[in-house]
């Protein structure tokens, strides 16, 4: 952490991706023989390794290395006062999406293109959150804390629930994107985007601000 607070994982040296060992095994006990349960017992705990460790060396990255961080910075663009309305039915169906297909980043991606491109001061405050975000350095751990909490989407819009998003192993996720879904849910259906934005990402904004 230097002087002004800000923590960047690529210069913390407690927060460097971590890196997976080769364990050493005599060329003459194959894991083929001796004992299988071992051998098994082996495998299991490599691949349970290599789960912790992508964990681990997520919550390192910072923030501009998911898609989440993109969904982020378009929530953050409606709040600017030249963006106007954002159609109802385009944030109505963006929010579908979200809560249907949360994993389908390609076509969720394609969407917010799509919606800042029919607005042209939408994609200009759209890319100039994209580049604040990035040159912030935000780690998950310190957006997470930005971001509101479960009580607080609750007390917001109490019908929401909340997008259970648990990808299949094969497809890795960022740690924020859940998070980030879960306060896009709200914004998008409110009937009025831009003001819950600024509700509930308050915290975000001023932080922004600030550097």
């Amino acid at each position: 952490m230097d002087k002004s607070g800000k923590i960047d994982g690529s210069d913390n040296k407690d927060c460097q991706p971590a890196k997976a060992s080769t364990p050493t095994v005599k060329a003459s006990l194959p894991l083929s023989q001796g004992n299988p349960r071992w051998s098994g017992g082996f495998s299991r705990l490599a691949v349970g390794t290599l789960q912790i460790l992508r964990i681990a060396n997520a919550y390192c990255q910072p923030a501009k290395a998911s898609h989440a961080n993109h969904l982020l910075a378009f929530l953050l663009a409606l709040q600017s006062p030249q963006v106007g309305t954002l159609a109802k039915d385009s944030a109505t169906n963006l929010g579908t999406k979200l809560a249907t297909e949360p994993d389908d980043w390609e076509d969720i991606e394609d969407r917010l293109e799509t919606l800042s491109k029919d607005n042209p001061a939408l994609k200009t405050a759209y890319q100039d959150f994209q580049a604040r975000l990035q040159d912030a350095n935000l780690t998950p751990e310190i957006l997470l804390g930005l971001l509101p909490t479960e009580e607080e989407i609750r007390a917001f819009s109490p019908s929401q629930k909340p997008v259970t998003f648990s990808p299949p192993p094969s497809k890795p996720h960022h740690p924020l994107e859940g998070p980030i879904i879960n306060v896009a849910l709200p914004i998008l259906k409110d009937n009025m985007p831009a003001q819950a934005s600024k509700t509930l990402l308050q915290r975000v904004s001023e932080w922004l601000k600030n550097r």
